[in-house]
């Protein structure tokens, strides 16, 4: 199974997308075959949607 293949099997699930410098925590709403969108939810303020880069994510840890 492809990365991408995986990552869209778990869509609408809570995970952490960890990149060299930082990592985005939140639900993966949307993969497509150049980016991961994942809403996040800010300790103040409303959610956001952060788009990430595929070929720059590290790993991808999911919360059950």
């Amino acid at each position: 199974m492809k990365f991408i293949d995986a990552l869209r099997s778990h869509v609408g699930q809570l995970a952490q997308v960890v990149l060299v410098g930082e990592a985005v925590t939140g639900i993966i709403l949307s993969v497509t075959d150049g980016v991961v969108i994942i809403r996040t939810a800010p300790s103040y303020g409303p959610p956001e949607d952060v788009i990430v880069r595929i070929p720059i994510v590290s790993y991808v840890r999911l919360y059950s």
